[in-house]
């Protein structure tokens, strides 16, 4: 069975090309540049012993931080190894006949929905509407469609487009669908805004996820969480997840980093700042369409046929670049590429090289 890619494949690049991960600017995986919290960072070498020990069973001290966080109360967490877990097991437990996506999206919603035999309908963004979602026609195709499931990424993965709480109260309200929400890239926006977990916390029809390998750039420990106030599925999911299934250094790791205010902080103004500059040189590309995006990533639309998002990844591999090919996304041809925002000096490095080979 062919697995999923997040991103690029750094130790296949390592076995091809003879380079070490660390040699590569990795434009594709969507993970903070400044790498783990200070704070996380130090845990593993002052807490040596730990290893010698299990976790406690019920992580109070790792929820309490959560729920410190995401000002939900502990009895509405759930942890999960990473946000895959937790999106598996929801869907399974929800076992939807009907369930809807945004089209393009996140390729693994819809490989668990066919898992239960879920009929996926498909609610297809427009890039000439810069892939906005239109919350008046997702509400009539809810209805229309009978869906039981509409399952969101928020912001969306690949296009970067985004729906407020109170567009997504408006969805639960009017339908009576149950939404999977999943805010794997909310930490990069005004969470005030748009994040959904403290109305999760107070209704039975929503259940969000989030992890922390993105913003907090730990994909290696997979810790990841889901918020709802639905007792039944967060009494059946508890039985199905393991029972240390966070490891104790992910437990200990996430105490700290969920705390580190100066670090989210450097981390939010970072990437909002270099992507303003990013896009903007990158507009001024006759042959390039940006669009707007709430992620830390950004999409682009190579808009003649000169070339193809997979020559521009060749090119710029060269470099040893690596930027996300799009064409494997419904609803997304081999004109589109995704990139992701490093530090300043690594993005100064990608303009110029997309700079350069469009003027080829």
């Amino acid at each position: 069975m062919k697995k999923n890619r997040h991103g690029a494949d750094l130790y296949a690049l390592e076995r091809r090309y003879k380079w070490k991960p660390e040699e590569v600017l990795d434009f594709s995986s969507n993970i903070n540049p400044l790498g783990p919290s200070p704070r996380a960072l130090e845990v593993p070498a002052k807490n040596a012993g730990a290893a010698a020990r299990y976790p406690d069973p019920e992580y109070r001290k790792l929820k309490a931080a959560i729920s410190r966080y995401a000002n939900v109360a502990p009895q509405h967490i759930l942890l999960g190894s990473g946000t895959s877990q937790l999106i598996q097991e929801y869907i399974a437990y929800i076992h939807p006949a009907r369930a809807l996506l945004n089209s393009p999206c996140y390729s693994e919603y819809g490989k668990e929905l066919e898992k239960v035999g879920a009929k996926i309908v498909e609610f297809p963004l427009d890039y000439h509407e810069n892939f906005m979602l239109d919350v008046d026609r997702i509400i009539e195709t809810i209805r229309r469609e009978e869906i039981d499931l509409y399952v969101l990424t928020n912001p969306n993965n690949p296009t970067g487009t985004v729906l407020t709480r109170v567009e997504i109260q408006r969805i639960l309200d009017e339908t009576g669908v149950r939404m999977l929400v999943d805010e794997t890239y909310i930490e990069f926006t005004d969470r005030g805004v748009y994040s959904v977990c403290a109305l999760a916390a107070g209704r039975d029809d929503l259940f969000v996820v989030r992890g922390t390998s993105k913003f907090f750039a730990t994909p290696g420990i997979r810790l990841g969480y889901g918020i709802t106030a639905d007792g039944a599925a967060v009494e059946a999911l508890s039985e199905k997840l393991s029972l240390w299934g966070i490891n104790i250094y992910a437990d200990l790791m996430g105490r700290e980093m969920f705390s580190d205010e100066a670090y989210k902080a450097k981390t939010y103004h970072l990437i909002q700042s270099e992507k303003e500059r990013m896009c903007a040189r990158l507009e001024a590309i006759d042959a390039l369409k940006v669009f707007p995006s709430y992620g830390n990533f950004v999409l682009v639309k190579i808009q003649d046929r000169s070339h193809t998002a997979a020559e521009l990844r060749e090119a710029l591999l060269e470099k040893k670049m690596v930027i996300r090919d799009c064409s494997s996304f419904r609803n997304l041809d081999e004109r589109f590429f995704r990139f992701c925002i490093l530090k300043e000096a690594a993005n100064e490095m990608l303009v110029t090289e997309i700079e350069a080979f469009f003027q080829k």
